[in-house]
């Protein structure tokens, strides 16, 4: 197996090093230390992103978004998390939330999320998922103790109804965020890994 990094890859991995050294990097020890992100000289850093691109790591070519491979996206976020792992964290949350909608989404709800995602100067998508009782389980959807995920929704005509807790909600706090994927369960029967229905995937925007 071939271990080496290609020519595009190499490219994004000296592209991001030289941002992250001169916008990133001098401003992370700040941003750590306050806890309003809207009012930090940091938060320029993220606007700078957003002019980058990182926002649309994920995103299909088709709809207008960079379309990398896993790869790159692990060298760009390594290359991030080296100048600061809060930094690295925001685009992360935003590719595991487009990576589940794209997944998971009807196509005309993925293109409609995704364009909020992509439209003006750009946002993320915020996720949700720790709730008082548990853990995060959003790598696997493994749930066995039946108790990480007690937050439901519920069909009511149209409409979901959601009722539960969550503990943390990643990037909600970010003045870019467009909208929020939650994790609720919709049966309380079914344990383990299971294909939600397109239909029952419902962000709400920030």
């Amino acid at each position: 197996m071939d271990f080496e990094l290609n020519d595009t890859q190499l490219m994004f991995r000296d592209m991001v090093r030289e941002f992250v050294a001169k916008e990133v990097k001098p401003v992370a020890l700040e941003f750590d230390q306050k806890a309003e992100p809207g009012r930090l000289r940091a938060a320029g850093a993220y606007k700078k992103g957003l002019a980058q691109g990182y926002h649309q790591m994920v995103v299909p070519t088709e709809l207008g978004g960079m379309g990398l491979d896993a790869v790159s996206t692990i060298v760009i976020l390594e290359e991030m998390a080296a100048a600061d792992a809060g930094y690295a964290v925001t685009w992360h949350v935003n590719n595991v939330s487009l990576t589940m909608l794209l997944n998971l989404g009807a196509e005309d709800e993925a293109r409609q999320f995704v364009g909020d995602i992509m439209a003006g100067d750009g946002g993320v998508a915020s996720l949700s998922t720790t709730e008082p009782d548990g853990g995060v389980t959003s790598a696997l959807l493994i749930d066995p103790a039946n108790f990480v995920f007690r937050t439901r929704a519920v069909l009511d005509g149209d409409h979901w109804v959601i009722n539960g807790a969550k503990s943390f909600c990643s990037n909600a706090g970010l003045p870019f965020s467009r909208w929020i994927l939650a994790f609720c369960r919709i049966n309380d029967k079914t344990a383990g890994r299971r294909r939600c229905p397109s239909s029952s995937l419902r962000m709400r925007r920030a």
